[in-house]
């Protein structure tokens, strides 16, 4: 597996996590920037199956608005556990969006 993996990706408006969260005022929920994250992590290994075990810890700084524009930085923190560390940044001006670390199954 790769240290370390990097990508820009654009929150789509249309993006079901947004129905109800909030009305008027959408908000991309916590459980969605872990799920597009693992989602991410996972298109780095198309031919392997990865499972999410746990989230250790998850720092969520700003709110993710639909149509914005992300930095999805993918490190590995410990290899034989394979614990990841994901940091979301703003690509306008690099701020810490989120920061979460998990755990996967590989299969």
């Amino acid at each position: 597996m790769q240290s370390s993996i990097t990508d820009q990706i654009t929150i789509p408006s249309d993006l079901f996590y947004f129905e109800g969260h909030f009305p008027n005022h959408p908000v991309l929920p916590a459980v969605a920037i872990i799920d597009i994250s693992v989602q991410f992590l996972q298109s780095a290994y198309p031919t392997q199956l990865l499972t999410l075990l746990n989230v250790l810890d998850a720092k969520f700084s700003q709110p993710v608005l639909p149509g914005a524009s992300i930095f999805i930085e993918a490190t590995i923190r410990d290899e034989s556990q394979n614990i990841w560390q994901i940091h979301w940044k703003n690509a306008q001006d690099l701020s810490v969006v989120a920061q979460l670390s998990f755990g996967v199954r590989v299969q």
